[in-house]
C-alpha cells in the first residue's frame, strides 16, 4: 500500500483528480453512498431551499469528497517541495518566535481547505516537537473536537 500510495505522487495532480471524479461517480450514482441521509439532512438544514437545489448541494458535496480524498492520498508521499508550492503559511515568523521561546503553539483554521494537506504542510514548515493529542470532551449536549500540536523549527 505504501508504495501504491508513493507512486501516486509521481503523477502531476492534474492527471490524478479524475481518480476523485470516479469516486464521486460511484458514491454518489451508483452506490448512492449515505445519499438519502445527506438530502434529509440538507433539508433540515435548509427548508427555504427547493429540492433540486439541495440535490446540487449534495452533488457538490460529494464531488469536494472524491477530491478531498484523492488529494490526501497523493499528499502521503509529497516532497516538501510540493507542499511548499500548494500550502501557504500567512506569518509563519509568529509560530517560530513563539516556538523558538519554547511556548506552545495552537493553530486553528476555518473548514474551508484540505486539512490533510494543511496538516502535512505546516509538519514540513515546522518539524512537530510533540505528538498531535486529539481528545473529544461532551459538554452537554455538544460535542466538541480539540488538538493540539505544537512545532519547532527544524
Amino acid at each position: 500500500m505504501k508504495f501504491l500510495l508513493k507512486a501516486l505522487t509521481y503523477f502531476p495532480l492534474p492527471l490524478v483528480y479524475p481518480w476523485g471524479w470516479i469516486m464521486y461517480f460511484a458514491a454518489f450514482y451508483v452506490l448512492r453512498w449515505r445519499r438519502k441521509r445527506v438530502l434529509d439532512d440538507l433539508a433540515r438544514a435548509f427548508p427555504e431551499r427547493s429540492a433540486a437545489e439541495r440535490h446540487e448541494i449534495a452533488r457538490q458535496m460529494y464531488r469536494n469528497l472524491g477530491d478531498g480524498l484523492i488529494e490526501a492520498l497523493w499528499g502521503y508521499g509529497a516532497s516538501a517541495e510540493e507542499f511548499r508550492r500548494r500550502v501557504v503559511m500567512e506569518n509563519p515568523e509568529l509560530v517560530r518566535h513563539y516556538a523558538d521561546a519554547g511556548k506552545t503553539v495552537l493553530l486553528l483554521t476555518a473548514h474551508v481547505c484540505n486539512w490533510e494537506w494543511l496538516f502535512l504542510g505546516a509538519g514540513r514548515a515546522w518539524r512537530p516537537s510533540t505528538s498531535t493529542c486529539a481528545t473529544r470532551a461532551r459538554a452537554s449536549a455538544a460535542t466538541s473536537f480539540r488538538a493540539k500540536t505544537s512545532f519547532s523549527r527544524s
